[in-house]
């Protein structure tokens, strides 16, 4: 009852902060932060509260089971991408090559990174399945 609560609040707050930033002359650019921000951060750390407060779930275990192992290749594959974005032109270009490299550094990265052992077996499992399923 309380998380249903907490995450209503949570997901009308977007409504009235854009609200009042629009009315204060804000782009329609502060949206997007906004919701991002909220619907990101708060409804992470109100599942945090939650799973810690329901399930008694550690918030060291869960930060090094589930945020470094999404955030470390997330940040690195961005600091990837980033660089084309200083060496070229404005373009569609430049947005088709930093778009590839940010999506394959961070699979790659994630893969090798970010899965554990049991995840990663698992996965491979899966691929052999699809493997024999549609190539023969």
């Amino acid at each position: 009852k309380g998380y249903n609560m907490t995450m209503a609040i949570i997901n009308l707050l977007p409504i009235l902060l854009v609200y009042m930033l629009f009315k204060w002359g804000y782009s329609p650019l502060t949206m997007l932060i906004v919701n991002i921000c909220i619907w990101g951060i708060l409804f992470g750390l109100a599942r945090f509260y939650f799973m810690k407060h329901n399930c008694g779930m550690s918030y060291r275990l869960a930060f090094q089971q589930l945020i470094i192992p999404t955030i470390l290749p997330f940040l690195i594959s961005l600091g990837i991408a980033l660089i084309p974005q200083m060496v070229m032109a404005e373009g569609f270009l430049r947005f088709s090559i930093t778009s590839t490299i940010g999506v394959l550094s961070y699979l790659l990265i994630f893969l090798f990174y970010g899965l554990s052992n049991k995840e990663a077996k698992s996965l491979n499992r899966f691929i052999k399945k699809c493997k024999k399923l549609y190539i023969k």
